[in-house]
């Protein structure tokens, strides 16, 4: 059994694994008296069925079920936000959209390395995001996982990707964002100064 499900288990609500494009996905719908129709949702990055989301995000995400929120995500490998990733979660977001009834915006929930790949994504599609509530969001690239691991994801040298790096590092790319007044909202402790 794949950990997600056994985290669907202890939300105790029906959870749907499928794939999208090639890649797997996973749904956490909320009781059907009180879901909503378009159904809101929070889009929780990084998704590894077998890893993350980790037990630590039940609480919040049995909040947001029991208010008719989903929760939804995607496993696009170790992207670090690239091109590829990117394509990967517009075909989610639209099959969630025509195939489950859900919302078009979304709000966000990046966790860790997580933040560089929905970022990277929301700010080219600003209009389909309502907020993002991140737990220690990365959004340099620079100081995690730096600029050396990231390259091959990206199908560069380290040289040829610093180069590049303001089209693709997410802390550089936020305006969109901005000018569709996305609030944002990390949180963050003092324990973790990497990011």
């Amino acid at each position: 059994m794949l950990k997600i499900q056994r985290i669907g288990e202890m939300l105790s609500c029906d959870t749907e694994v499928f794939e999208v494009a090639g890649a797997r996905a996973f749904v956490f719908l909320p009781r059907a008296d009180v879901r909503k129709t378009p159904t809101p949702w929070v889009w929780y990055a990084p998704t590894f069925l077998d890893g993350n989301p980790g037990t630590e995000n039940v609480p919040i995400f049995r909040r947001c079920l029991e208010c008719g929120i989903a929760i939804a995500g995607i496993e696009v490998g170790e992207s670090y936000g690239n091109l590829a990733g990117r394509a990967l979660f517009t075909a989610f977001h639209r099959h969630l959209v025509d195939t489950y009834g859900f919302t078009q915006k979304v709000v966000l929930h990046p966790q860790s390395r997580g933040g560089l790949m929905l970022y990277n994504w929301a700010v080219e599609h600003p209009e389909f995001v309502a907020a993002s509530v991140g737990i220690y969001t990365v959004c340099d690239i620079r100081s995690y996982p730096g600029v050396s691991t990231a390259a091959p994801a990206y199908g560069m040298t380290a040289e040829e990707f610093e180069t590049v790096l303001s089209k693709h590092n997410p802390i550089d790319r936020l305006a969109p964002l901005a000018k569709h007044n996305v609030p944002i909202l990390h949180i963050h402790g003092d324990s973790d100064p990497l990011v």
